[in-house]
């Protein structure tokens, strides 16, 4: 038995894009990845229905799908960032979509309530929706730091420091941290880059994937970041490719 596995829980990745970013997450050597678009689980579900021609798909369970190629494979979850009324989250682990447009202790609720796992990407970053401190505290409070989780996001440069925060944010509340790079693979070469940016190594059984990410959260150890991120001139490429895409929908989301 494997005892730690390599992991990248928030990847937006289009069916379009699925061969490229499954073949640059098996290059990379990753072990599981999440598929987390927004306030759906399109390409999972795409995933599920076997319609990759180079790749060989199995089900695991409801949430887990195993993909194989040339004898390499790699577990893919089913998950999803939630838009709720204070920022976004990152659900893990859920066969159904998660109702957007909520509350953050419904949202919550919810996730947990389905055996989901939540996750507080880009905690620090209003731009990148990320839910603030307060909201995350307040949450604590009522759930704890055993049920919750944070991201060190690979999309944010080192400079403006907001990973660095949320690290010392897990350790003063008991909350693990996980790396996500936050990869679109709609935007350019971007998914190309799966497996090339901030990932975990997470300690637990592979074969057991989404209960070893749950043992990770309940006792706020057992996973290591490896912090990979973009440069601010990467990033604000990126942004500038998101805001050409589409420029309405993003001029709406900063404001």
């Amino acid at each position: 038995m494997r005892h730690s596995f390599r992991f990248d829980g928030h990847l937006h990745i289009p069916a379009d894009k699925l061969t490229t970013a499954l073949g640059s997450a098996l290059n990379n050597n990753l072990d599981f990845i999440m598929l987390t678009d927004y306030d759906e689980i399109r390409a999972f579900n795409y995933l599920a229905e076997k319609k990759m021609d180079n790749f060989d798909v199995e089900r695991v369970d409801d949430q887990i799908l195993c993909v194989s190629n040339a004898g390499r494979q790699i577990l893919v979850g089913s998950g999803e960032e939630v838009k709720t009324k204070e920022g976004h989250l990152l659900a893990w682990g859920v066969s159904d979509v998660v109702k957007s447009g909520r509350s953050l202790k419904d949202t919550v609720e919810n996730i947990l309530g389905e055996g989901g796992i939540v996750v507080f990407p880009h905690l620090y970053v209003s731009s990148f929706h990320g839910c603030g401190e307060r909201a995350f505290l307040s949450m604590v409070n009522v759930y704890g730091g055993g049920s919750l989780a944070l991201e060190v996001n690979g999309q944010i440069p080192d400079c403006l420091n907001a990973n660095a925060k949320s690290k010392s944010l897990g350790k003063f509340t008991n909350c693990a941290v996980f790396g996500g790079s936050d990869i679109h693979g709609a935007y350019g070469t971007e998914a190309c880059k799966v497996g090339f940016r901030t990932y975990s190594v997470v300690q637990g059984d592979l074969q057991n994937a989404v209960e070893s990410l749950r043992d990770v959260v309940k006792r706020y150890y057992g996973v290591e970041v490896v912090d990979m991120p973009n440069t601010l001139v990467e990033t604000l490429a990126w942004n500038a490719r998101s805001l050409l895409k589409s420029p309405v929908k993003k001029i709406k989301s900063i404001f």
